[in-house]
């Protein structure tokens, strides 16, 4: 069966389609932000969603991955606009730990993560960067003097064997063949 090269949506056909074909493409639910948040807060108030908030927490899960699950599903179902998402997350955090204080939940927050201060070793892995091959090897250990952890270390891929050559409009070279002329338009076409 052969392909046709032609049969393929048109390029722009998706801003002629209808826009309100999902949630997030219409007006928001909730244009006030106090009764945004004050949905959210419902929600996570139910037995069920906080059992399981909860149960996520005393797994080590941090707060700030949650907000931003609740937050993103609250988007994705057109109840609030992404502004009001950024604007609720630090209130839902606080609401999310004092919850968990309730319960006598030890939280990770998500944010404490403290990076070291270039040192020494990390110019030094830098300078060698510059005047070295092993970009690489470098690279990992620029990231753990950093202390961001090493490089992932993988075996060297082989090459991908270059496929057929694309045909019809999109193969279409930019230049003829040495030796060739590029064939000229037929009248009409332009």
């Amino acid at each position: 069966m052969a392909i046709n090269p032609l049969d393929g949506p048109i390029p722009g056909e998706n801003y002629t389609s209808d826009t309100k074909n999902y949630p997030w493409h219409r007006p928001p639910q909730f244009t006030s932000m106090n009764e945004a948040f004050e949905y959210i807060v419902e929600q996570i108030g139910e037995e069920d969603v906080s059992t399981s908030i909860m149960t996520m927490l005393e797994i080590g899960v941090p707060v700030s991955r949650l907000v931003d699950m609740l937050l993103t599903a609250g988007i994705g179902g057109g109840k609030f606009t992404v502004d009001y998402a950024i604007l609720m997350a630090g209130p839902l955090s606080h609401v999310i730990c004092l919850m968990a204080r309730r319960m006598e939940i030890e939280v990770d927050l998500g944010v404490n993560k403290k990076r070291k201060a270039p040192t020494k070793a990390f110019f030094d892995a830098l300078e060698r960067s510059q005047n070295s091959d092993e970009a690489g090897q470098v690279g990992a250990d620029i990231a753990g003097a950093m202390g961001l952890g090493g490089a992932p270390t993988s075996a060297p891929q082989e090459p991908v064997p270059a496929g057929p050559a694309p045909t019809g409009l999109m193969g279409a070279s930019a230049a003829p063949p040495a030796g060739q002329e590029a064939p000229m338009p037929e009248e009409g076409m332009m």
